[in-house]
């Protein structure tokens, strides 16, 4: 009671509101993301986790493999089975380069060369068309003159929502 009491009394002094904890940023973990879906060595990892998971049916119960610093950011993982893929789903609370991450996805085809995945944003989406629209045009350049199968990069902002998505289906 004697610390509710004291807590309410400063706040009411100050007027401010303690800070919430901050999000855990996953800047070093996406880094290369937003420049033609360049992965790092910690990304990839999570991305084979997911589709040695779930792609041979081994388990559909993951945990993502990502470093210990970040481990806390990343959620429970989901996947739905489309007729010739599957999205896979790993619900995220962190930012990536200030924004805030709902979740990411992965695309992962049935032996049919699909392959992609997506940065979904809880951020609105004007903010991350301002802070990516640059450096995604860049990339999709870049990977137009890379790769001949059709790689691509983009933003999405269907429905309210906003993603930063990779695409290297063949």
């Amino acid at each position: 009671m004697r610390v509710s009491l004291l807590l309410v009394l400063a706040l009411g002094l100050t007027g401010t509101v303690p800070p919430a904890a901050a999000a855990t940023s996953l800047d070093r973990f996406l880094a290369g993301q937003d420049k033609a879906c360049t992965d790092n060595a910690e990304f990839r990892a999570l991305r084979t986790s997911l589709v040695q998971a779930y792609a041979t049916g081994r388990s559909t119960r993951v945990r993502p493999t990502v470093p210990a610093d970040v481990a806390a950011a990343f959620g429970p993982v989901a996947m739905e089975e489309k007729s010739d893929h599957l999205v896979v789903t790993v619900a995220v609370d962190g930012t990536f380069r200030g924004l805030q991450l709902a979740r990411l996805v992965f695309y992962i085809g049935k032996e049919n060369g699909i392959s992609g995945h997506a940065l979904e944003f809880a951020a609105p989406p004007e903010a991350v068309k301002k802070a990516f629209a640059a450096s995604v045009a860049a990339g999709a350049k870049a990977m137009a003159a890379k790769y001949e199968t059709g790689a691509s990069t983009g933003l999405d902002f269907t429905d309210g929502r906003a993603a930063l998505w990779c695409d290297f289906s063949d």
